[in-house]
């Protein structure tokens, strides 16, 4: 049986932890993450690709990364594809509420920042001044990510999800797209985060995105003793020693909750 670690971030969560190995602390101790510290806060740059079948939770990781992102004090650049800039500002206000008591101002402008195409489809005004007409238009895309990003430091960048993108503009196009955008991202200390809907695309499509992205992170959902369970892990991280082990979370108010593992710590581990 492995030994148990605690989170070397929080101290708790000993049973999702991320065996990172070549990460130690000055005094030589070894680095050990649990799963929502890692990709909070102990990635600092680079491009993770975050993937899973529909309704398995990753528009809900994708909110409670910005949560974890705007409460570490990094702005966020935020691209949903079918929720408006109103919307969304709404629900991250809510989350960051548990934390706080009180539903916190998230002004535009400022800390968050959200591109809205989808008021466009709605027939609706964008609440925001980064309004899109179309996810087809990458141009139009590129342009005002740019602008969002104008004036900002050690940001975030969200995009949930590619799917709906890669429907509107293709596939090859969106590759493109993608190179270009994840080199901008590598070179200004920005985290990006993006998801992705497997069942629906191409595997050449998706064997493409696991080359180009620095992590990916996987979710999967299935039936268990008392329902739909569903589970997440790190299945690639460049760079990196890993482990690879599925640990299971729950959706929240709060956002992602990871559960206590039934299983203890497995020596399972993965290099990309």
């Amino acid at each position: 049986m492995a030994l148990a670690l605690s989170c070397s971030a929080c101290g708790i969560h000993e049973n999702e932890i991320v065996q990172i190995t070549n990460l130690t602390f000055a005094d030589g101790r070894e680095a050990h993450f649990c799963l929502g510290c890692f990709v909070g806060g102990t990635v600092n740059d680079g491009a993770i690709l975050l993937l899973g079948p529909a309704k398995v939770g990753k528009t809900s990781f994708c909110k409670a990364f910005a949560r974890t992102a705007l409460e570490s004090g990094r702005p966020v650049v935020y691209l949903p594809s079918d929720e408006t800039a109103g919307d969304l500002r709404g629900e991250i206000r809510k989350i960051l509420a548990k934390g706080y008591g009180e539903a916190p101002v998230v002004e535009e402008d400022d800390e968050l920042r959200i591109l809205d195409c989808y008021s466009a489809l709605m027939g609706k005004k964008a609440e925001t001044k980064y309004a899109l007409t179309s996810l087809a238009n990458l141009t139009d895309i590129s342009i005002t990510l740019k602008a969002a990003w104008e004036g900002l430091t050690k940001s975030c960048l969200l995009v949930d999800d590619l799917t709906s993108i890669v429907q509107e503009a293709g596939t090859d196009v969106t590759l493109k797209f993608l190179r270009q955008l994840l080199a901008k991202i590598k070179g200004s200390s920005t985290l990006g985060l993006f998801s992705l809907t497997t069942e629906i695309l191409e595997q050449r499509f998706q064997n493409a995105l696991l080359l180009m992205f620095d992590g990916v992170l996987e979710m999967k959902i299935q039936e268990g003793a008392e329902g739909l369970e569903r589970y997440i892990r790190i299945y690639s991280l460049r760079g990196q020693k890993h482990s690879t082990k599925w640990n299971r979370f729950d959706i929240t108010d709060e956002g992602i909750a990871m559960l206590p593992q039934i299983q203890p710590l497995g020596p399972t581990t993965n290099s990309a």
